[in-house]
């Protein structure tokens, strides 16, 4: 038990220093869809491993997107400056957050059943 409490105060330890070394990322409110129009690209993750994906998102609010060879689409609505997207094929919602590092922007989302998490980047 000892030994269990000492690794997790180190552990907590070195990643404040390493999160100290890197610039934070700061959220970012949306407050229009038509400002993150476009393709975005990156990764879903589950307890299976990660899947690469594919969103394009539309000005009207519609999305589509493909992984793994499956295609799907929905519609986004913004909640509290957050977008909202629900897939229509299978009725699932995740909520994304954007996010600004250095110049970088990132969505990072979170599956409304809080088994999948994605994390997808602008194709310029």
């Amino acid at each position: 038990m000892l030994d269990r409490l000492v690794r997790a105060i180190v552990l907590v330890a070195v990643l404040g220093i390493v999160g100290g070394c890197f610039p934070a990322s700061r959220p970012q409110r949306v407050d229009t869809i038509s400002s993150i129009t476009g393709r975005w690209v990156g990764e879903l993750a589950d307890r299976g491993g990660a899947y690469p994906i594919t969103i394009t998102l539309r000005e009207d609010g519609t999305w589509e997107g493909v992984s793994l060879g499956q295609r799907f689409h929905g519609v986004t609505k913004l909640v509290d400056g957050k977008l909202h997207l629900t897939n229509l094929v299978t009725g699932v919602g995740t909520t994304y957050t954007l996010f600004e590092s250095d110049g970088q922007l990132v969505l990072r989302g979170l599956r409304d059943d809080g088994f999948v998490a994605g994390r997808l980047k602008p194709v310029p």
